[in-house]
């Protein structure tokens, strides 16, 4: 075989395509399916065509399900289950997994929720109490589920989790210590109203077949990070800017004020706010075509207008606000399960503020106006409305 590989030479052996190979590939797939079904058909309890035939479809299923084709996956796996006449994948079908969960301070009440179908968005469905922390090992089937911890003196955290098909959750971070993390709970004065706690941990990112240029599906690990429940408005902004008009620095704050066109790639045209006579900006709609009320989302901004805002937030707070990370922001959206969108994988105009959620001219709406577009985080608006500054630049991925 080397000898007649070698024979063809290289640029023979290199010249089929790969759509080529894939239809190869495909002819014999079907051969190998085609000539076990024969068998059967022969000798319907063939033991060894059964088995074969299991461990094609256990294939089949594994590569469908970490796809998120649970169409596919659910015809693989009861096609294994028809063929596993022996027991072999019986374990592999249940999936079972694992918890174990670590806090500080231990002895944290545990309350379980599922997240269940209702009417194609998941809904967190409560189950029952786990148990106090720690959590070792405790036997869960696999699922998404979010953990409600509670203590005196404490706040509430949410923390989902994700069970996959045999899986331990076990909350141990990269590259350190075999031991999980202790899951901080924050003290009950630590967040202010509307401050949604992102607990550290492991979670799916990329995978949307629909995302130009998003990033493949993979399982990555992101410290703890507090977010703001709802966008910034623009009766915040505003506030922002009347703070640098009287400190001194109306230079600044008319360069950072949202404008038409604002964009690093463009000249930013009319401001979007006007003036009164004592300087202060004034949501008065100054621009022709963009509404400004005062609890919408601010839009029209600078990435170094938002990053401005941050700091400034951040200073007149005592606390070290920033943008959010590109990877921090899709976890805030889209919990740990993989999901596409904050409540589940089914996209309806009446769920977010999109184009098509208005009769006639698309607009923006207040904060808080789409209710469903709330992650499990608790975090508003990452679905619709506006599109959000983040920290790190996009790069597509080739």
């Amino acid at each position: 075989i080397v000898a007649k590989l070698v024979s063809l030479g290289p640029r023979q052996f290199f010249d089929v395509s790969a759509d080529e190979l894939a239809r190869r590939a495909a002819r014999l797939e079907a051969g190998f399916t085609q000539g076990l079904y024969a068998a059967l058909a022969v000798v319907s309890d063939l033991p060894a065509a059964h088995e074969s035939l299991a461990r094609y479809y256990r294939e089949r299923h594994e590569d469908a399900e970490a796809r998120g084709d649970l169409v596919s996956a659910e015809h693989d796996a009861t096609q294994l289950r028809y063929h596993d006449r022996i027991g072999r994948h019986d374990r592999y079908l249940r999936g079972d997994g694992t918890l174990t969960l670590w806090t500080d301070p231990q002895n944290v009440q545990v309350e379980i929720l599922e997240f269940a179908g209702d009417g194609r968005r998941l809904v967190a469905r409560p189950l029952r109490l786990l148990g106090t922390t720690p959590l070792w090992k405790t036997p869960l089937p696999m699922g998404s589920y979010l953990l409600r911890l509670s203590c005196p003196g404490h706040a509430t955290v949410d923390y989902p989790v994700h069970i996959g098909r045999e899986q331990d959750w076990d909350g141990v971070r990269p590259g350190g210590s075999d031991e999980p993390l202790r899951i901080p709970l924050p003290r009950a004065d630590a967040l202010s109203p509307g401050d949604c706690y992102v607990p550290a941990g492991w979670f799916s990112c990329g995978g949307d077949p629909a995302s130009p240029g998003g990033l493949p599906r993979r399982r990555v690990w992101l410290d703890g990070f507090v977010l703001r429940r709802d966008p910034v408005t623009h009766a915040e902004f505003a506030a922002f800017l009347d703070h640098l008009v009287a400190t001194g620095q109306e230079d600044q704050a008319l360069a950072l004020a949202p404008r038409l066109g604002a964009s690093p790639s463009s000249e930013a045209g009319e401001s979007l706010y006007g003036r009164d006579g004592a300087g202060r900006f004034v949501l008065d709609g100054g621009a022709a075509g963009v509404e400004v009320v005062a609890d919408r989302p601010v839009v029209c901004v600078t990435w170094e207008a938002a990053d401005a805002y941050a700091r400034w937030r951040g200073a007149e707070e005592g606390r070290a606000w920033r943008l959010p990370g590109e990877l921090e922001w899709e976890k805030a959206a889209r919990g740990v399960d993989g999901r596409f969108f904050p409540w589940g994988n089914h996209l309806d105009p009446t769920w977010c503020c999109m184009r098509d959620s208005h009769p006639s001219r698309p607009s923006m709406v207040s904060v808080g106006e789409f209710p469903v577009d709330e992650s499990p985080y608790g975090v508003r608006g990452l679905a619709g409305n506006v599109r959000d500054w983040c920290a790190d630049p996009f790069r597509p991925q080739g």
